[in-house]
């Protein structure tokens, strides 16, 4: 099941994210400060009680940013990023929507691309690590 995260959440989120990311990703106070802005979106996926993944994403001046999907290890592979990417976009609308992902991640990018997102260009040692991010655009 996706539905929009709580507070009761930002703690599993932020797990989640140091679970599942290389360099750690977000902290609960930064899940926490971007639920509280007008223009973001969070979803979590659940699994019974368990969080199987979860999205965030925000609304730029007309043009939407999907900041981060993260899925549990043991939910990979189920559909469980399509659905959150799908579910964060619909809730945007038909706008476009842009991302950076690590260009290693080759499983994201497919991803991406399958939601009609394009490599549009590439971020120099864009993460923490040197490594480059893909920039991704759907129209």
């Amino acid at each position: 099941m996706i539905r929009p995260a709580d507070e009761a959440d930002l703690d599993a989120m932020a797990a989640l994210e140091a679970r599942g990311l290389r360099g750690g990703g977000w902290s609960a106070p930064q899940l926490g400060a971007e639920l509280a802005r007008p223009d973001g979106r969070l979803l979590v996926s659940t699994d019974g009680a368990c969080l199987s993944g979860h999205a965030v994403g925000r609304d730029l001046a007309g043009e939407f940013e999907v900041l981060s999907i993260v899925v549990a290890p043991e939910a990979r592979r189920r559909g469980v990023g399509s659905a959150l990417l799908t579910a964060l976009l619909s809730s945007f609308g038909a706008g476009p929507a842009f991302l950076e992902v690590r260009a290693s991640n080759l499983a994201a990018r497919a991803l991406y691309a399958g939601h009609g997102f394009v490599g549009v260009g590439v971020r120099t040692s864009y993460y923490r690590d040197g490594e480059d991010a893909v920039l991704m655009r759907r129209s």
